[in-house]
């Protein structure tokens, strides 16, 4: 009979992250590169003059977004990928 007071372990699939989160799926991270270049497409029409200021600074604060999002998944992968959490540089 186990202690009600502790918790089970834990256990790491190859689908979990240490954090418990699970990795980012491709049609997340599609979503992310869609929504990267739209904002891209958008900004750059702003900056033509097509489109009023306001849609262009929301554009950008959008596509900044996704690619912390992006940036950020990455970063998670790799970390726990390494095992050690940081890559080491040869000496």
């Amino acid at each position: 009979m186990s202690d009600p007071r502790t918790l089970p372990a834990r256990t790491l699939s190859a689908r979990t992250l240490p954090t418990g989160r699970p990795p980012l799926t491709r049609r997340a991270a599609a979503a992310l590169w869609a929504l990267v270049v739209l904002g891209a497409a958008v900004n750059v029409l702003s900056s033509a003059g097509v489109l009023p200021l306001a849609v262009g600074v929301a554009a950008g604060v959008l596509t900044l977004s996704g690619v912390v999002a992006l940036v950020v998944a990455r970063r998670r992968q790799r970390r726990a990928g390494s095992g050690t959490g940081t890559p080491r540089r040869a000496a």
